[in-house]
């Protein structure tokens, strides 16, 4: 896992999700929730737009899962083409308790299948309480709903217009989930590898400085699954490279080979590199 970068330009965030587009379907989740305050067997259902955001958290994402780095898109001359493995995730599920951020484009991540699917899926462990919103109930009138639309999310382009970054990312903070998000938590603080170059598998684990870590680690494995087998004996495949040009480097080799092999692992360092946060940890600590 490595950290993304939001890009907030007119270009890449779809219309869907800024300006008035989003203040009508925000308004539109807050009288759902207004409608299952009043009848609990409401069957809350929601427009699927979130698909419009694939190929920009494609883009963010390096072509790659947010959280397990597996490459899972690709580029070509006719632009940008997600595999049928690919999701926009919502970070914070949307049911739960966080159904108002359903169409909230800084809720959105790019993940594989398996990440989201099978592991994740609307599980969203916090340590602190549950972030709370605009309170919405059976008697709450349309003029109050509209008052509070603009403001029940962040407007990602316009900050002025919505719930500011700031405050947003505060409540992610606030409420100390046990999920990380590569948009607002820097894996590599958090993160560590461990190779067994008998078992060829790299694992990866919350550094024990972290508080909490072991929490943080059955989380890690629960609900994004980052130490399934086939992440296991991949992320190997790719180490075992690096490994390779780092015990070239300890011999006697020749100038020009010993550029190559620095090279190398600094490609492989690159964010567009399958498995490229594991790299940086072993440049940083292999001896």
């Amino acid at each position: 896992m490595i950290q993304l970068v939001r890009i907030r330009t007119e270009m890449a965030i779809p219309a869907a999700f800024r300006g008035i587009e989003r203040v009508a379907y925000n308004i539109e989740l807050l009288k759902k929730q207004r409608e299952k305050a009043c009848n609990t067997k409401y069957k809350f259902e929601f427009t699927d737009i979130w698909g419009k955001a694939k190929p920009q958290l494609m883009k963010e994402a390096n072509y790659k899962c947010a959280y397990c780095e597996k490459p899972i898109g690709t580029s070509d001359k006719k632009g940008i083409q997600a595999t049928s493995y690919a999701d926009v995730e919502h970070y914070r599920p949307k049911k739960g308790g966080y159904e108002w951020l359903a169409y909230c484009y800084d809720n959105y991540l790019y993940a594989c299948e398996v990440c989201n699917r099978s592991y994740k899926k609307s599980f969203f462990p916090i340590l602190n309480e549950k972030y709370e919103t605009f309170k919405v109930n059976c008697d709450t009138i349309d003029t109050d709903l509209q008052a509070f639309a603009p403001n029940l999310t962040p407007d990602p382009l316009t900050e002025a217009e919505g719930m500011a970054w700031t405050d947003f990312e505060q409540a992610h903070l606030a409420e100390r989930p046990l999920l990380f998000n590569p948009y607002y938590d820097n894996p590599e603080d958090f993160l560590g590898y461990e190779y067994d170059l008998e078992l060829n598998e790299v694992s990866v684990f919350v550094l024990s400085t972290i508080d909490n870590h072991q929490l943080y680690q059955i989380a890690l494995e629960s609900y994004y699954g980052l130490n399934r087998t086939n992440l296991l004996t991949d992320r190997y495949t790719h180490f075992r490279l690096f490994f390779d040009y780092k015990e070239l480097l300890k011999m006697d080799i020749s100038t020009s080979a010993n550029q190559i092999c620095l090279a190398a692992i600094e490609r492989m360092k690159e964010s567009k590199y399958p498995y490229s946060g594991m790299i940086r940890y072993f440049d940083k600590t292999y001896s």
